[in-house]
């Protein structure tokens, strides 16, 4: 699986969801970058719900990966997009919402220290 995704990050009691691109993904977790001006109303242990947009193909829906995250790090340097590292609950295939049916391919990463 192509490791930079298009997603869609949302929180039960917070507004909207907020579009993100993930960095590296694995079995147990992801590392996302978030856009430069959105603005977070998490924090390290709360849960979230991220949809990843999955490839379309002719023979099917368009799906997505839905994953129920809890946050584990976050990474908010100045003047850059803010970064999330989650480890997964929950992995389950969905049909993807209407709001992720024309997300825009994912930007190149830069890099990641830790």
């Amino acid at each position: 699986m192509q490791l930079q995704r298009a997603c869609s990050i949302s929180k039960k009691t917070c507004g909207g969801p907020i579009q993100a691109t993930t960095v590296n993904v694995s079995r147990s977790g992801a590392l996302i970058r978030m856009g430069t001006n959105s603005e977070v109303c998490w924090k390290i242990g709360d849960f979230i719900v991220i949809d990843l947009v999955m490839e379309t193909s002719d023979r099917y829906a368009p799906k997505c990966m839905r994953c129920e995250a809890r946050i584990v790090r976050f990474d908010l340097r100045d003047g850059s997009a803010p970064f999330v590292a989650v480890e997964f609950n929950r992995i389950e295939f969905a049909d993807r919402k209407p709001e992720l049916t024309n997300v825009s391919k994912p930007e190149p990463a830069t890099y990641w220290t830790m």
